[in-house]
């Protein structure tokens, strides 16, 4: 009997901790804040492009799977946003540096079953211009980190960073909007 009630308090301890870690933020770092001249607006078109970096690797259906997250979470933004002005056309690179983690259930994930938890990274680095002259628009750094529990849950946690990722995308582009610690701090300055 007490050998289940340690069991159930792990477990509780387990699934809490997992749903706390599934609501991080993702950090944002800023090289060149978003331009008030080019305010992002409800009439601007964007093209998005992911790339990875040599020693990244990531299928090509996982990439098509991030940038429908990012294309979603912009245009979410996009909806609510005040400037109706002048059709602007923008260029989001999105340059993956860093992206680990087992989707698929094999042997290293009953390793980490072990242990209980799944690091999963996604890092990027991305550049959004205006078209056609490539001014630069903003220029930042995002990651982010999480410990998915190694359950039937992993998936959804996997497909919640990504969620999560697309929108710290999507708040740095907006940075009036952002919600992020990180751009309430630039937005301050």
């Amino acid at each position: 009997m007490k050998i289940l009630v340690y069991k159930v308090i792990i477990f509780v301890i387990f699934i809490a901790s997992t749903l706390l870690m599934i609501g991080c933020s993702p950090n944002i770092k800023f090289i060149q804040k978003p331009s008030i001249q080019h305010e992002f607006g409800a009439n601007d078109a964007i093209d998005i492009n992911i790339t990875s970096v040599d020693d990244v690797k990531i299928k090509e259906l996982k990439k098509q799977k991030l940038l429908q997250h990012v294309y979603k979470r912009l245009h979410e933004k996009q909806i609510s946003a005040i400037n109706m002005g002048d059709r602007h056309t923008y260029k989001l690179d999105i340059n993956i540096t860093r992206y680990a983690a087992t989707e698929n259930f094999s042997w290293e994930m009953v390793l980490w079953a072990i242990t209980l938890f799944q690091p999963f990274y996604i890092d990027a680095h991305v550049v959004v211009t205006t078209l056609p002259d490539k001014e630069t628009y903003a220029e930042f750094d995002i990651e982010k980190y999480n410990l998915c529990a190694a359950s039937i849950f992993m998936l959804s946690c996997f497909d919640s960073v990504k969620r999560s990722f697309a929108a710290g995308i999507a708040d740095a582009v907006f940075v009036k909007k952002c919600k992020y610690s990180s751009c309430k701090r630039l937005e301050k300055k």
